[in-house]
């Protein structure tokens, strides 16, 4: 079938991602804040790996800790996003920054494919470009939402994302696990080093932690 890019397969069509997403469709505010939040920074995640998070009590958390986080969402830094700030959502309670775009899916058939489509390297790059400022260049939503894709029809959505999702779910995982080991070889070799803990401790401290 003949489109304005192409030939494309029967049954597909040309859109926007914005048909398979809401954005930003939800933020914490005063009346329905929980007591203490776990914050996602841009800084925190690059290129879906999440590198830490920080809890705050309510009163003390950034004015930026607003995005409600949920399983399935896409998230696109849009202060410089030549950085890539972006991720898929597989954790619970996070809550991130208002620096971020929040793309969540109509249907969970779409979550995966939107991400690929937004976080795919060709459309950073356009994002980057379209980026304004001079200290702080930000891609304002439209520019997001307007990201350009070839949409199958849902029976093939379903098929996809059954597919995709067991691979997603074990890149997850992955990240846990290293950022696990980071942490406990971060705790371990200063102590090893100044002779605090010796070889046989962090044996058991290893073996106590499963690994």
């Amino acid at each position: 079938m003949d489109s304005e890019i192409g030939r494309i397969p029967k049954g597909w069509k040309l859109s926007f991602i914005k048909e398979l997403t809401t954005l930003n469709k939800s933020s914490w505010r005063k009346n329905n804040h929980p007591n203490e939040v776990n914050f996602l920074n841009l800084g925190n995640i690059k290129q879906n790996n999440i590198l830490g998070t920080d809890l705050y009590q309510w009163k003390d958390a950034p004015s930026s800790a607003r995005r409600i986080l949920s399983i399935n969402d896409t998230i696109v830094g849009t202060v410089r996003p030549g950085n890539k700030s972006f991720g898929y959502i597989q954790r619970e309670y996070l809550t991130g920054s208002t620096g971020f775009a929040v793309l969540t899916p109509k249907q969970e058939i779409y979550a995966i494919f939107v991400y690929l489509c937004v976080c795919s390297d060709t459309n950073i790059d356009r994002l980057s470009r379209l980026a304004d400022g001079t200290a702080y260049p930000k891609v304002d939503n439209q520019s997001i939402l307007n990201t350009r894709c070839i949409l199958p029809p849902d029976d093939l959505f379903q098929i996809f994302h059954i597919l995709l999702k067991p691979l997603f779910e074990r890149i997850e995982i992955s990240h846990r696990e290293s950022s696990a080991l980071v942490k406990l070889r971060n705790t371990l070799l200063p102590k090893l080093i100044s002779g605090e803990l010796r070889i046989p401790d962090a044996e058991t401290l290893l073996e106590e932690a499963g690994i």
